[in-house]
């Protein structure tokens, strides 16, 4: 399974952070190799997207990084495509 997949199947956005939490780890059958693969990937995405989105105003650094992972979260497509233009919006809309 690649990360997005995992993504995908954690299901963040439908079961909330904990029981998606859970999932990966009770339910995903991944390795602890492939767990600490799926951190560091997720790590080094949600870098990146921080990096990138560094101009967004309006949200505290604590909210800041949670709409960024939020942005992993909503899946690939989500993280391609993001802007600063969209992130703000999400902002701006909490």
């Amino acid at each position: 399974m690649d990360f997005w997949e995992v993504i995908e199947e954690m299901d963040f956005n439908g079961v909330g952070h904990e029981e998606a939490g859970r999932w990966l780890v009770e339910e995903s059958g991944l390795s602890i190799e492939q767990l600490e693969e799926v951190h560091n990937v997720a790590n080094r995405k949600a870098s990146y997207i921080m990096r990138l989105l560094d101009d967004v105003t309006g949200v505290s650094d604590d909210g800041f990084s949670d709409v960024c992972w939020q942005i992993l979260a909503n899946g690939q497509e989500a993280y391609k495509n993001a802007t600063i233009e969209s992130t703000q919006e999400m902002i701006d809309n909490h």
